[in-house]
């Protein structure tokens, strides 16, 4: 009886001491560069590759299974290659495999997965100075198809984009441009199995069409948007074909005086749209610009209302968007005011239309630039920051609009890190890939986070392409 009260004492002075222990931690000031809720791996260099590894993309399909595409070429060489790995739960990273197969220049690739979990991935090609979009597929658990040629023109095709719809298609876009011409923009379209449709002009205009967006919704709609200047200015595009239906005609959605690009677009399980971008009132790469917002009902109206997020004295340029389940906009963007730091700021909006009031995320000294957006179990915001004078992958979570995680780096590497692009499984779990220059060249780093936690403590917290 003795030794059993004894124990009993022993173990409730343990639990005592840890209390305070965990008290003493909770009272102290949060670091702005503390661990944030989700537990963070160690970074992994995924392309181990004796080349440069530029412009990471990554996806999840429904199994779990983690896609990375990205391509390697030789600083100042005409000579590139589009490379894929993935990373299954059970076996982990698998080999870098080469997507590309000629001598000519391959880059800009991007990826698409199917409602089958079929791996869709496109890229620009060439080696005379004028490029083709190519294209191959990797069913679920078979083998890569053989390269498809999707533009086969005369003109230099390039920034090619991938989506693929809920009826199963799969659609590409990209810009070309005829020697000395303007550039439009062109699409095609995967209607059955290695049956594709003849290449058309989307932009119909007599300006110059770039930046190209691409949405497939569900139901089968295909969204496009992209900026054109053939006004003068430039402004933001849209037209969408219907499933099994013909393209609308463009419509300027944008209306303004100024120039109007970096545009970014997110639909709503209702079918609803929400369409952001940064605005000027002189030429787009001098002064200050706002970003922003528009939407588009599911009734395919879009409304005459355009809300400016930013309203700020300072450039406000490279916003991101993503929608909640809830139906929520969550916007951010990267600000600056000279002589200061570029930062990262962010807004949401409630059920009721309303914004919050801009709220900066990375809390600490240091420029801040290309955000990535998720909306998934909250909001999740990855970037490039300058911590400490060097570049570090960094990452905040947002549970509701102005609360945001402590800023967390997540990289840790001794060079620069750089071009983050970000994937949920939608459960909370996220990850990241990035570019990484601490091996002395560039190479593609990946690290994943688990789930959040409940309870923790939370504080206040597409680019232009000429």
């Amino acid at each position: 009886m003795c030794a059993h009260m004894s124990q009993l004492r022993a173990r409730l002075f343990a639990c005592a001491l840890i209390t305070l222990v965990l008290l003493f931690a909770l009272a102290l000031p949060l670091s702005p560069l503390a661990q944030s809720p989700g537990v963070w791996g160690t970074p992994v260099n995924i392309s181990e590759s004796d080349t440069d590894s530029w412009r990471p993309g990554i996806l999840l399909d429904k199994a779990g299974n983690v896609h990375v595409v990205w391509y390697d070429q030789v600083l100042g060489s005409a000579e590139g290659d589009i490379y894929y790995a993935c990373r299954s739960p059970l076996d982990g990273w698998s080999d870098p495999h080469r997507l590309s197969a000629s001598g000519g220049e391959s880059s800009r690739s991007v990826m698409a997965i199917g409602p089958n979990n079929t791996v869709h991935v496109v890229w620009q090609e060439g080696a005379s100075g004028e490029s083709e979009i190519l294209y191959t597929c990797k069913p679920f658990k078979g083998a890569w198809t053989p390269v498809r040629n999707l533009s086969g023109t005369d003109g230099d095709s390039t920034y090619p984009r991938i989506s693929a719809s809920g009826d199963g298609r799969v659609h590409v876009i990209w810009q070309e441009r005829a020697q000395g011409l303007r550039s439009n923009i062109y699409h095609t379209c995967q209607y059955s199995s290695n049956l594709w449709t003849s290449p058309c002009d989307l932009s119909q205009s007599d300006g110059d069409s770039t930046s190209t967006l691409i949405l497939a919704d569900a139901r089968g709609t295909v969204h496009v948007c992209w900026q054109d200047r053939s006004s003068g200015n430039w402004e933001i595009f849209h037209a969408y074909q219907p499933s099994g239906g013909a393209w609308t005609a463009p419509q300027n959605i944008s209306g303004s005086e100024g120039d109007s690009q970096g545009a970014a677009i997110a639909s709503a399980t209702s079918g609803a749209l929400h369409l952001v971008w940064s605005e000027s009132a002189v030429d787009g790469f001098l002064g200050d610009s706002d970003i922003f917002y528009t939407s588009r009902s599911t009734d395919g109206v879009w409304s005459p209302a355009i809300e400016n997020l930013s309203g700020c004295s300072g450039r406000a340029d490279s916003p991101v968007i993503a929608v909640d389940a809830q139906g929520d906009a969550h916007v951010a963007w990267q600000y600056v005011k000279p002589p200061g730091f570029w930062n990262i700021y962010a807004v949401s909006r409630n059920s009721e239309g309303k914004w919050s009031e801009p709220r900066l995320v990375s809390t600490f000294d240091g420029n801040a630039e290309r955000p990535t957006i998720l909306a998934s179990q909250g909001v999740d915001l990855v970037w490039s920051g300058s911590v400490q004078g060097n570049w570090e992958i960094c990452h905040a979570h947002g549970r509701s609009a102005g609360t945001w995680s402590p800023v967390a780096n997540i990289s840790h590497t001794a060079d620069m890190s750089s071009f983050p692009a970000l994937a949920s499984d939608g459960a909370g779990a996220l990850h990241v890939v990035w570019e990484d220059t601490t091996p002395g060249h560039r190479d593609i780093h990946y690290t994943g986070s688990s789930a959040y936690a409940v309870g923790l403590p939370f504080v206040c917290g597409s680019r232009f392409e000429p």
